[in-house]
C-alpha cells in the first residue's frame, strides 16, 4: 500500500487529481476544487462488462452523513444467479458504521473501505475479470475532524506476479489561506476520462469553441452556479462525444463546502 498526502497551494490540485485518472471502463466522474469547495458530477449509466447492455438510472453519487462517495471501475460483482456478491458502495456504507462518532468520516473511512474491499476481493477469482490490473477507484470527499476540506482518491489493482490485490490512497487537503485567487476551480474527470479532458485543457478546435460559448453563456451567473454547471457540463460532453456508449443518463452534482453537502442535481430515484 502507498499512501501520499498533502497539503498544498490552490493551483497544485490539478497535478493531484490526474494521478489515475484515465481507465477503459466507463463512467464519468468529473471533480472540481476550488479553495473552499469540492464539486462532483456523475452519470447515471451502468454498463454489464459481459452483455454490454446498459441501464441509465444508476445512482453513482452517495452521501454518508457530510461525505460524499463515488466509485469508477467495476463497482460491484454479480452471480451467475445475478445475486450482488459485493458492491462498492454497500461497503462504504457498512465501513463507516465502525467509524466512531466522535471522528470524521473522511479521516478513517477511506483505509476502512479499502481494508474490506481488498479483503473481499482477495478471496475472489480476480485474475478472470481484470486485463489491465486496474479494478476500481472510489473518490471521498469530507470535511476532516480539523475542519478541513479533504478528498482521497483511493485505487484498487491486481497484481499477477502476486495473485494479489493492491491499494493506493492519494490524499488532498484544500487550504483557503495560500490560494491566490478564491474564485477560481479547477477540473479533472476520473474514469471514462479522455473527453472530459480535452474540455478541460481545450485540446481541440472543438474544446476551444466550446470554451467561448461557455463564457458567454455563463457571464452573468454567479461563480458557485458557474462551477457546479461546469462539472455537469463536462460529464454531458462526455456523453455527447464518447464513441463507445459507457456514459449516459441524468447527471447528479454534489457540492461540499465547510458547512456539509449540497445537491444541486439529483435524480428522484437516487433520493434517500
Amino acid at each position: 500500500m502507498s499512501v501520499q498526502s498533502s497539503r498544498v497551494k490552490i493551483l497544485a490540485v490539478i497535478f493531484f487529481l490526474l494521478a489515475g485518472s484515465e481507465t477503459s471502463l466507463g463512467t464519468t466522474v468529473v471533480l472540481g476544487v476550488s479553495a473552499k469547495r469540492i464539486v462532483v458530477a456523475a452519470d447515471s449509466r451502468a454498463t454489464n462488462p459481459t452483455s454490454g447492455r446498459y441501464h441509465d438510472d444508476e445512482c453513482k453519487i452517495i452521501t454518508i452523513h457530510d461525505l460524499a462517495f463515488t466509485m469508477t471501475g467495476l463497482f460491484q460483482e454479480a452471480a451467475a444467479d445475478s445475486s450482488v456478491m459485493w458492491n462498492g458502495y454497500e461497503v462504504s456504507r457498512r465501513a463507516s458504521q465502525a467509524v466512531a462518532a466522535t471522528s470524521a468520516l473522511i479521516d478513517e473511512l477511506p483505509e476502512r473501505w479499502a481494508d474490506e474491499m481488498v479483503s473481499i476481493l482477495n478471496r475472489r477469482p480476480v485474475a478472470g475479470w481484470i486485463n489491465d490490473g486496474f479494478i476500481n477507484q472510489a473518490l471521498f470527499a469530507g470535511i476532516a475532524k480539523t475542519g478541513e476540506l479533504t478528498v482521497k482518491l483511493v485505487r484498487l489493482t491486481y497484481d499477477p506476479a502476486t495473485q494479489r490485490v493492491n491499494r493506493s490512497t492519494d490524499t488532498l487537503v484544500l487550504d483557503p489561506q495560500n490560494s491566490s485567487n478564491q474564485a477560481v476551480m479547477y477540473y479533472t474527470a476520473l474514469g471514462q476520462a479522455d473527453i472530459a479532458q480535452e474540455f478541460v485543457f481545450q485540446r481541440t478546435d472543438r474544446a476551444r469553441t466550446e470554451a467561448d460559448s461557455w463564457r458567454l453563456d455563463m457571464a452573468d451567473k454567479s461563480d458557485e452556479e458557474r462551477q457546479w454547471r461546469k462539472a455537469a457540463r463536462l460529464v454531458d460532453l462526455a456523453a455527447a462525444y464518447e464513441s463507445n456508449q459507457k456514459v449516459g443518463g441524468e447527471i447528479d452534482v454534489i457540492e461540499l463546502t465547510a458547512t456539509g453537502t449540497h445537491w444541486w442535481q439529483r435524480k428522484e430515484t437516487c433520493r434517500e
